[in-house]
């Protein structure tokens, strides 16, 4: 008979070797779940690299490179420390987008200690994320009310008003209680969205649609690097009435009249800074052009065709009101004025006025544009507007930064 005695102890050693089995899977696993987890930081940091970097490639490539790694510092991965490595690349390095500038690439690496995979030999394994953000994509802005001041009434709407800008959205910077403010009754404000920095004074609720949000955060200039164009005083034609065909450049006289024109491509620079420049006649300026002044604009009589240019320094840019213009205004009056503004009004210091249906769908300018404004004020004007950024995203410099990989 077989000694049954000998073989004591085989399910003890069955046992060992099956839970040396189980740690080592448990510890595989602990090493593997805090890989992922530091995998995730790092995505954060790249994520923030790239966007940051994409945003300051916007104005000077030369500085993509130092904001994209500020950014992972400030999300606890600072290039060089405890070994983390963050590069920058513009354009990227690697995928489709290695030839445009547009571009930035951010790869944010740091070693991580194990702890069972030690037993097999990994005491760290080098973990990294890459991220690519472009400035490209279309604003869905297509309203801003800049002043930054406690005023009240900077975007006010009063009487039978309607201001329809669908698909985008209005901001409203002023931090004042009545910073929208509504007057008289009967109109209706109607966008993508409305947000508001202060707050909503009059008929809010019954007259906006989606609601007003109050107390955002405050908004900035959305092109605070687009430079004003350089002219020689000296230079500047003095004729009051210009008509025929006009060619881009400077003119000084207090008051123009541009009257049965052709406007040249190009930059027009208007630079009186008590002068009005009015519309008579037709006027076409759809080669491309850009209407810049240090006074006012007055859109009142005339049948218009302006169209921004679609390259350039003033790319989608159709009115440019300079910065320092607080005592200048842009006005939109019903009078006669017919036809269409296809372009951005850039007027960051400079406030608008829409009266009588100056820009009325139903006769009037028919408005291709996205405001950058100081103030706005809607005189039981309707404002019919469909956002240019938005229907010319190849042509807009009216863009933000979003992730592309």
């Amino acid at each position: 008979m077989k000694d049954r005695s000998r073989e004591s102890g085989q399910s003890a050693v069955l046992v060992m070797f099956a839970m040396l089995g189980l740690l080592g899977f448990t510890g595989l696993g602990v090493d593997v779940g805090m890989l992922f987890h530091a995998k995730r930081n790092l995505q954060t940091a790249a994520d923030s690299a790239a966007v940051a970097g994409a945003i300051e490639a916007s104005y000077t490539d030369s500085t993509a490179d130092a904001a994209g790694k500020a950014a992972s510092a400030l999300d606890g991965y600072t290039n060089g420390v405890n070994g983390v490595t963050v590069l920058i690349n513009n354009p990227p390095q690697s995928g489709p987008h290695t030839t445009d500038v547009r571009y930035v690439e951010a790869i944010v690496s740091q070693p991580q200690s194990t702890f069972f995979m030690r037993v097999f030999g990994f005491s760290s394994v080098n973990v990294s994320a890459r991220a690519v953000a472009y400035r490209g994509a279309a604003s869905t802005n297509c309203m801003y009310i800049l002043d930054p001041n406690n005023d009240p009434a900077t975007l006010q709407l009063q009487g039978s008003f309607q201001v329809n800008a669908p698909n985008c959205g209005i901001v409203v910077n002023s931090p004042n209680s009545g910073a929208l403010q509504y007057t008289g009754s009967g109109g209706s404000l109607t966008a993508g969205s409305v947000g508001v920095v202060g707050g909503c004074s009059g008929q809010c609720s019954s007259y906006t649609t989606p609601s007003a949000v109050t107390s955002i955060a405050p908004v900035s200039d959305p092109l605070p690097s687009l430079p004003a164009p350089t002219y020689t005083p000296a230079s500047c034609s003095t004729a009051t009435t210009l008509t025929g065909t006009v060619s881009p450049g400077c003119y000084s006289a207090q008051n123009i009249t541009i009257q049965n024109a052709t406007l040249s491509a190009g930059t027009y620079i208007f630079s009186n800074t008590t002068g009005t420049i009015q519309f008579s006649g037709t006027v076409d300026g759809s080669a491309g052009v850009t209407l810049y002044t240090q006074g006012s604009i007055n859109a009142s009589n005339g049948t218009l065709d302006l169209v921004a240019p679609t390259s350039g320094t003033y790319e989608g840019i159709v009115m440019f009101a300079d910065r320092s213009d607080t005592a200048g205004q842009i006005m939109f009056d019903k009078g006669s004025a017919s036809g269409s503004i296809t372009g951005i009004i850039y007027a960051p210091d400079t406030p608008m006025e829409l009266h009588d249906s100056g820009g009325d769908i139903n006769g009037g300018l028919q408005l291709t544009t996205d405001l950058i404004v100081y103030k706005l004020y809607d005189k039981t004007a309707t404002l019919s507007m469909t956002s240019y950024s938005l229907s010319h995203p190849t042509s807009t410099p009216l863009s933000k930064v979003a992730l592309a990989e």
